[in-house]
């Protein structure tokens, strides 16, 4: 009888083990069946999405530039020392990088030919499903004392959902530039929380300095990605004891990648931390007053506790209905195509009861940080006053994810185990939801077949970075203006010399080897004593002489990729025409 129930517990020891090791690859198996599934198959993960501004930064970058490699400005770039840069910063290029390089010794240095995009991010997300899951299996193992095998389903199902909910809707819809570097970001915000969650029960430096790399290539990413930098910053140093050690685990690798980050911000717009808005070119031609000015409207508290609502209202219960107040103020709500919540009302009872619960029960700091940072964010859209659009939700997903984390870390164990009971709920009522809503989305999206451009890569990225490009004359006069292929070139100048609230323009520098400029317009009557004009990343004012206005300018020759400026006249704050007709202007 001993022999038996010893070889009937060898079997099952045995047998727990092969069940472990199978649940070690449920979390990428659900994964990849749900996404190619909502992709519309396998071989869409082959082709390459519409957009190609990532591909082509990372091209530049393997021929040792950080401009885009023609005098062409496309949507949202930014445009700054006669160059075009991207406007979504460096992150996501570097990371394509690497597999771009294989394409490039397959097909040899003389031609570009990049990887599918899609298959690159997928790449880094099966890595992230893999790290993420371990973390929260070491996470469920340590604070619920469960074996490997309830340790490793628990965690299965909460992976399961993470990229339901955080990522399954962005990579249905489009997958542009905008939703691709929002997907990538999450990615690393992500491994940043997963990381953080191995320092928590193992305190060695590596999961410190690991998380310090993810979030600050998230920063690469999107900027606003600081947040999980700091929050997770900020955990560290309320967290434990050895306080010095843990936060300098955590920051000293991660400033290579913060440098970069600043560096690059100073070639794009000629500032540290600039977030790459006055100087950019966007899609929309209500946009373009605001982010080189700022918003029309002013910023009272009735406007903005407005707003606020706008947001958390779509946030959690679909599309409402805008204010016209806040519709004169530009201030739009970009939906999905579909009236649905950004996140929806599961999300909001889920965070009101961890915090209620963190705010009456526990009363310790580490518990309320996420949620703290999570205002931050929200504040940060109303402050913005542009509006808020369905992607900016993966802003706020991650955080969320953190505050379940410090729940489940800090909180009593009994009560964590009655709280995971929701997670096969979330998973019957919310991933069909999500999965579903994905294949309605992916209907709309434009998708590439061979990648496009395909090219000489030596002409194109370093012959043509020193080509002239299309002329732009120093001195432009009304009516005789001709519209080139520029963005927003002579936006806000009419033939007849009428104005609206901006004058947008491109002009060339004369040659000559002084910094100093003057730009002059002339009006056909004075009317103010002076306007405030954009100049090449600064604002100066040009003031009233007698018979013309003028602004006088310094420029670094030595940083010019090209001698080409973009220059912006506002003539009134209040959208709309303006009583001001613009004779001329010229740089000298």
């Amino acid at each position: 009888m001993n022999d038996e129930l010893r070889k009937a517990g060898e079997l099952w020891g045995a047998s727990a083990k092969i069940i472990e090791k199978v649940l070690v690859l449920f979390p990428i198996a659900i994964v990849c069946v749900i996404l190619i599934d909502v992709y519309g198959g396998l071989g869409t993960l082959l082709k390459y999405s519409h957009s190609s501004i990532h591909r082509l930064c990372s091209g530049a970058l393997l021929n040792r530039m950080l401009h885009l490699p023609f005098w062409q400005v496309y949507q949202d770039l930014q445009v700054y020392n006669g160059a075009v840069y991207t406007n979504w910063g460096y992150g996501v290029p570097l990371l394509q990088l690497p597999f771009h390089l294989v394409m490039q010794l397959i097909h040899g240095t003389q031609f570009f030919k990049a990887f599918p995009d899609r298959l690159i991010f997928f790449s880094y997300l099966l890595v992230c499903t893999l790290i993420l899951f371990f973390a929260l299996k070491k996470l469920f193992a340590k604070r619920c004392d469960s074996g490997a095998i309830l340790s490793s389903v628990l965690a299965s199902s909460c992976v399961l959902c993470i990229i339901t909910f955080c990522l399954v809707r962005l990579m249905s819809f489009r997958f542009l530039v905008y939703e691709e570097t929002i997907c990538y970001f999450i990615v690393f915000e992500l491994l940043s929380i997963a990381f953080y969650i191995q320092f928590i029960f193992e305190e060695k430096k590596r999961w410190a300095a690991a998380a310090g790399i993810s979030s600050a290539l998230a920063i690469l990413i999107r900027p606003s990605s600081g947040q999980i930098y700091f929050l997770v910053f900020m955990l560290l140093f309320f967290l434990k004891s050895k306080k010095v050690r843990d936060v300098l685990s955590f920051v000293l690798p991660s400033l290579p990648f913060l440098l970069f980050w600043s560096l690059t911000n100073y070639l794009k717009s000629g500032f540290f931390f600039s977030l790459g808005y006055q100087n950019t070119s966007p899609g929309l031609w209500w946009e373009l007053s605001g982010v080189r000015f700022g918003g029309a409207c002013s910023r009272t508290v009735s406007a903005i506790v407005k707003e606020a609502w706008v947001i958390v209202t779509s946030l959690f219960w679909g599309k409402i209905s805008l204010l016209q107040e806040l519709q004169q103020c530009r201030f739009v709500l970009e939906t999905q195509l579909l009236p649905i919540p950004f996140m929806g009302p599961v999300a909001f009872v889920l965070l009101a009861a961890l915090f209620i619960h963190a705010f009456t029960q526990q009363k310790r700091s580490e518990f309320l940080i996420p949620f703290f940072g999570m205002g931050a964010v929200v504040g940060g859209f109303v402050y913005g006053g542009l509006g808020f659009t369905y992607r900016y939700a993966g802003d706020i997903w991650p955080l969320v994810i953190l505050c379940c984390v410090q729940f489940a870390a800090l909180t009593k164990i009994a009560t964590i185990k009655q709280i995971l009971l929701l997670v096969p709920l979330l998973i019957l009522l919310g991933v069909p939801w999500e999965v579903n809503l994905g294949k309605k989305l992916i209907s709309t999206v434009v998708l590439r077949d061979n990648d496009y451009p395909f090219f000489s890569a030596p002409g194109f990225f370093k012959q043509e970075s020193k080509a002239s490009g299309p002329p732009v004359a120093s001195k432009v006069n009304c009516g005789s203006a001709q519209i080139n292929q520029l963005m927003w070139d002579k936006y806000g100048w009419g033939e007849r010399c009428q104005t609206w609230e901006i004058t947008n323009l491109y002009l060339g520098l004369p040659d000559t080897k002084r910094s100093t400029f003057e730009l002059t317009f002339k009006t056909s009557k004075k009317e103010a004593d002076f306007y405030l004009v954009y100049i090449n990343g600064n604002y100066y004012h040009a003031t009233w002489d007698g018979e013309k206005y003028t602004a006088f300018f310094l420029i670094n020759r030595k940083h010019l990729i090209r001698t080409r400026i973009l220059v912006t006249i506002r003539w009134s704050k209040t959208p709309g025409p303006t009583q001001v007709r613009l004779l001329s202007v010229a740089v000298s």
